[in-house]
């Protein structure tokens, strides 16, 4: 009769672990930050979001000054997470508080949670900061001061500041020689809808922009039509487009008809459009590609002295000495037949070409002496 007692007391006891093992396992879960749970023993640390941002804009880096501190020990990380996946990491050399600057690019709109967590040398994680962020497309950015004219008036720039500036027309716009729309004889072409073109500089009331077309590799003006809504938009990095002046249209003198003679036809050098790659991989951490960089005497003497100056990737400045070109003579300003780069980094970049950038040589035609050529380096995979 005793058997049934005694298969009960087990029963039981049995029920009572499987309580225990239950409330166990539960103490060691962590909300909002997806995997991560405390693997040691010890202080809690805490982590503070300093600065503590509201909004952010789609492919502008947004960045989070971040402490964090323990009662014993020190902290070894501070970790980001972006709706409970993990972003960025702050290495701490065993500083106790250790304070950091975590950074995350977003990439499309609308709101996210962020979540910073501090984890101690103990392997002990701290509770997450959570923080709530509206992500948008649009920021307004104030241009530089520059000599003469309204040097701020505002003008609207897209969150984009990656690679350089470039104008994206907003409608079919013309392209002309000069900043003015008193004659129709100086319109080189008519850009297309969301075509774009390199910014050069601007006029001191952002009425007119000065941009360079790849397709002809001509130097000219957009106008910006800032009071009436805007013509094209700008994108990459257009905080500091430099105030240039406008070209001086001069009255032409006319010759004398009873004795006409003909001019000697002037030298005319041109930057010939740069040839080579422009879609790059990163691999291993590194691409390189091959470059044309040539320029040519289209006009009817000889340029005596001048100097060109070449800008790669990254800024770096190359100056070279030309002793003489020409009528009709091409040759190249490279390192050779090719101008070798190579590329470390992710992104949008450039080439440019500036010849006789001190102005030196009389011209035919001073507008068609730059030349320049975007290259997009994208992550390997």
């Amino acid at each position: 009769m005793r058997q049934p007692t005694f298969i009960l007391t087990w029963t039981i006891a049995i029920l009572i672990i499987a309580s225990l093992a239950c409330n166990l396992t539960r103490s060691n879960d962590t909300s909002n930050t997806g995997n991560v749970v405390n693997v040691g023993s010890g202080a809690i640390p805490t982590v503070t979001i300093l600065n503590r941002p509201t909004t952010a804009v789609v492919n502008v880096p947004l960045e989070l000054e971040v402490e964090a501190q323990t009662s014993s020990g020190s902290i070894t990380s501070v970790e980001l997470y972006v709706n409970q996946v993990f972003v960025n990491r702050a290495i701490s050399s065993g500083a106790n508080p250790f304070r950091a600057t975590l950074t995350w690019t977003p990439r499309i709109p609308g709101t996210v949670e962020l979540s910073v967590i501090a984890t101690s040398n103990n392997g002990v994680n701290s509770a997450p900061q959570t923080l709530t962020v509206t992500i948008t497309t649009n920021t307004t950015a104030t241009q530089p001061a520059g000599s003469g004219g309204a040097g701020n008036a505002t003008v609207s720039v897209p969150p984009s500041s990656t690679g350089p500036c470039r104008a994206r027309m907003t409608t079919n716009l013309r392209f002309r020689s000069v900043p003015d729309t008193s004659s129709s004889d100086t319109i080189i072409r008519v850009f297309n809808i969301n075509e774009e073109a390199a910014v050069q500089g601007r006029l001191g009331d952002n009425s007119w922009f000065q941009v360079l077309d790849s397709q002809t590799g001509q130097l000219g003006w957009i106008f910006y039509n800032n009071s009436d809504g805007d013509y094209f938009t700008l994108v990459g990095s257009c905080i500091n487009v430099p105030v240039v002046s406008a070209p001086v249209t001069q009255t032409p003198i006319p010759t004398p008809t009873t004795a006409p003679t003909l001019a000697a036809s002037p030298a005319d050098i041109v930057a010939l459009p740069i040839t080579g790659n422009t879609e790059l991989q990163l691999v291993n951490g590194s691409a390189t590609g091959s470059y044309s960089l040539r320029i040519r005497n289209d006009g009817g003497a000889n340029t005596g002295p001048f100097k060109v100056l070449i800008v790669l990737p990254g800024g770096e400045e190359i100056v070279r000495e030309i002793s003489n070109l020409a009528p009709n003579q091409t040759i190249s300003v490279a390192d050779g037949e090719q101008q070798n780069i190579t590329f470390t980094t992710a992104g949008l970049t450039q080439i440019s070409v500036f010849a006789d950038f001190e102005d030196t040589v009389p011209e035919l035609n001073e507008g068609n002496n730059f030349t320049l050529r975007e290259i997009n380096v994208s992550e390997g995979q």
